[in-house]
């Protein structure tokens, strides 16, 4: 289980437009494509963070959607925040300033914000994400082989999918009406040791069920080492009776599954918490299919989706609101009888990994598509304009549902320059231009 510990000092960014691919000031700082430079910015900092002692720090990443009929403008509904929490003030100052002077500062702009005025506790429905955990029944009972278990425990790593940055997540979002939604992915640094140890001596009992060491199958029936068959030192074994030891080729399976993930233990871990909070059942279900199956590949992923009212759903609900580990351990080895003995500490894998299987999920959205996002502005899209501004309409959005685009009539003083495409509406917009312009007497 993972120990709870009270962090002192925090720091709060709200995030609230993304980058455009496609925007010249981002390519020039990037040898590589903007996507795949933000990502490794992400996986530095991952870094970062993993050389940290365990409870020294913890990070979260949220995205927070509200519909319009709660929160305003279309382009307003999705908001990001990045908080970080530290157990000193140096620590604290150190990530601050990774984050505000380092490079992914000319990506996004972070605003510091003192909190995030989000309702946590009108959220009913909670899922949490783990790593993909199976309980796997032998083909050969215990009376066959007295060390075959009642189960065998296997654990996959995730799959990142590299090429994520939540666009499929903000047109799911875009279809949700008169709900809140928090999506919760947090990390901190911990000590791998003691869960490799637990996983090493799992695959000695693997390895030791179809390898019967101790027992002789040999077809030697006597021993003379004097030639002797009176001789004391003489050993009779045709008359022994040995134990059963049918072999398992599960037990083989299970043991070559597990030896390639034990090697992915001597990499640098941080635990993970992945949390999906909503109100209705049905809109949890979604939100939570799409963060899994944009973010981690082939399905290597279970979740978990505790009852309001028992202490798993308390610990996670609590957590969420004041943004600290739940103390909880989502397992499949918690929830059903196996021996805990042989699996001891195991529960814990599933919320540990890698900088490499955290880097599908832990980033912030990036519009790489070519339409503008519904959910988020991106950095090259319209300005939102205030009510009280005098507008002219010149359309609405081609890729967003009713949203008008419109400038500000000061704009119009200037010299305006409309291209594009063959049908891009080039024409309709000229015309919506002089309208509004004959309708406000100018």
């Amino acid at each position: 289980m993972w120990r709870f510990q009270m962090l002192k000092f925090h720091q709060i960014y709200l995030i609230n437009e993304i980058p455009d691919i496609d925007y010249l000031g981002y390519q020039k700082n990037c040898q590589t494509s903007v996507p795949e430079t933000i990502s490794m910015l992400f996986r530095h900092f991952l870094k970062r963070l993993s050389i940290l002692k365990a409870g020294d720090v913890e990070v979260t990443l949220r995205m927070s959607f509200r519909s319009a009929s709660k929160h305003g403008s279309l382009q307003s509904r999705m908001s990001i925040f990045f908080i970080i929490k530290a157990c000193d003030r140096m620590i604290l100052d150190d990530l601050k300033t990774t984050i505000e002077k380092g490079v992914l500062n000319k990506f996004y702009n972070f605003i510091s914000v003192d909190n995030m005025d989000i309702p946590v506790d009108k959220l009913n429905e909670i899922s949490v994400i783990t790593r993909e955990e199976n309980l796997i029944k032998p083909s050969v009972s215990n009376d066959l082989n007295y060390q075959v278990p009642s189960c065998y425990y296997s654990i996959e790593p995730f799959e990142p999918n590299e090429s994520n940055f939540f666009m499929e997540l903000d047109k799911t979002c875009d279809k949700i009406e008169n709900e809140i939604v928090i999506i919760d992915v947090a990390v901190k640094p911990m000590e791998i040791k003691p869960l490799c140890v637990s996983h090493s001596k799992y695959l000695s009992i693997l390895d030791g069920i179809n390898n019967t060491w101790g027992i002789n199958n040999d077809e030697l029936s006597q021993v003379d080492y004097f030639d002797n068959t009176q001789s004391l030192y003489s050993q009779k074994t045709d008359n022994v009776l040995n134990p059963l030891a049918v072999k398992d080729p599960v037990a083989d399976i299970i043991f070559s599954m597990q030896r390639r993930f034990h090697e992915t233990l001597y990499n640098a871990h941080l635990a993970f918490n992945i949390r999906i909070l909503s109100e209705t059942p049905q809109v949890n279900s979604l939100i939570t299919s799409c963060v899994a199956n944009s973010a981690f590949q082939n399905g290597h992923y279970q979740s978990f989706s505790p009852v309001k009212g028992t202490k798993e759903f308390e610990s996670v609900s609590s957590s969420a609101k004041h943004l600290y580990f739940y103390d909880i351990i989502f397992s499949k080895i918690t929830s059903q009888t196996v021996e805990e003995s042989i699996y001891y500490n195991l529960g814990l894998l599933n919320q540990c990994a890698t900088i490499e299987e955290l880097s599908g999920i832990f980033k912030f959205p990036v519009a790489v598509c070519l339409n503008s996002p519904c959910c988020i502005r991106k950095n090259t899209d319209p300005l939102p304009v205030s009510n009280k501004t005098k507008t002219i309409l010149l359309g609405t959005d081609a890729e967003i549902k009713d949203f008008p685009i419109e400038l500000p009539l000061s704009f119009i003083c200037k010299h305006i320059f409309i291209s594009g495409m063959p049908g891009s509406g080039k024409t309709t917009a000229v015309q919506h231009l002089m309208l509004n312009l004959w309708e406000q007497s100018i």
